[in-house]
């Protein structure tokens, strides 16, 4: 990355991808991203022999800067494959994205972790992880980003398919219908948009919450197998709040910040909207 050369290249080749072939986005992907080994070629005249791995964020840089000053608005998304991202490089992209995920807990811990490294209201890419699951909750809740490999999402479409590294699956017509349903909730709610309230620990907090705000609004998501007990709303004013469950159009009640309990039992998770009364 320290090469005139290799950066020219770059550069050219950038102009490339956006100028003649109208792309809208990189999706860069590797663990080796953080880094490059120092180099010890005599004929690139380096000042050190770190200059390779000190060079790396100003590589990136290049890229980003070429990018937005063609396309403004240009799509720069880096996936570090589940280690930490570099804090040298992480200037140098608009959206971090998820490495792998392997279950839904470390798909919303992710989505917590970089929201807390970048910042509340980031976008978090979630790497297709539909491929692995039915529901996409997982992905909305903790206001992350969602990402697909269907050609289409139209219920009524036979032809739609959802492509895989190992396969090629064709959707149920319900697997479909599932999709169709979360992602309309997805638009509306637009959770992606707000604010993460970092007012629970989702180790040691039980059951498992993220609180997101967004327009005046609170979106309280719980995550556990089972549950049948009160869980706790933090965050709030002291004022009076009206308590809706989402998902099912319930109103359960009224609540007056800046704590207070809701008693309710649910399997698998529940969103509750708490409203300004």
């Amino acid at each position: 990355p320290a090469l005139t050369e290799v950066r020219e290249y770059t550069v050219n080749l950038v102009k490339k991808f956006i100028k003649d072939w109208d792309f809208d986005g990189f999706y860069f992907e590797g663990a080796g991203l953080n880094s490059v080994p120092f180099c010890y070629a005599q004929n690139h005249n380096h000042s050190a022999n770190s200059e390779s791995l000190t060079s790396l964020s100003d590589f990136f840089r290049i890229i980003y800067k070429t990018s937005i000053e063609i396309k403004p608005g240009f799509v720069i998304k880096v996936n570090n494959d589940g280690i930490c991202p570099s804090i040298y490089n992480m200037t140098q992209y608009d959206v971090p994205v998820i490495g792998g995920p392997k279950n839904k807990f470390q798909l919303r811990s992710n989505i917590k972790a970089l929201k807390a490294i970048f910042e509340e209201n980031a976008a978090v890419d979630c790497n297709y992880y539909e491929s692995r699951n039915k529901e996409i909750t997982s992905y909305i809740a903790p206001g992350g980003v969602i990402s697909f490999k269907f050609t289409t999402l139209d219920p009524g479409n036979k032809n739609a398919i959802l492509r895989t590294e190992q396969s090629i699956i064709i959707p149920s017509r319900q697997t479909r219908k599932i999709y169709d349903t979360q992602i309309q909730l997805y638009n509306k709610l637009k959770l992606y948009d707000g604010e993460y309230l970092n007012y629970y620990d989702i180790a040691y907090d039980k059951p498992e919450t993220h609180l997101i705000k967004r327009d005046n609004k609170y979106y309280y998501s719980f995550f556990s197998t089972y549950w049948k007990d009160e869980v706790e709303l933090r965050g709030l004013k002291k004022k009076k709040y009206i308590v809706r469950d989402y998902l099912h159009n319930i109103e359960l009640g009224t609540v007056k910040g800046p704590t207070d309990n809701v008693k309710i039992g649910f399997r698998n998770f529940l969103i509750l909207e708490v409203t300004p009364k």
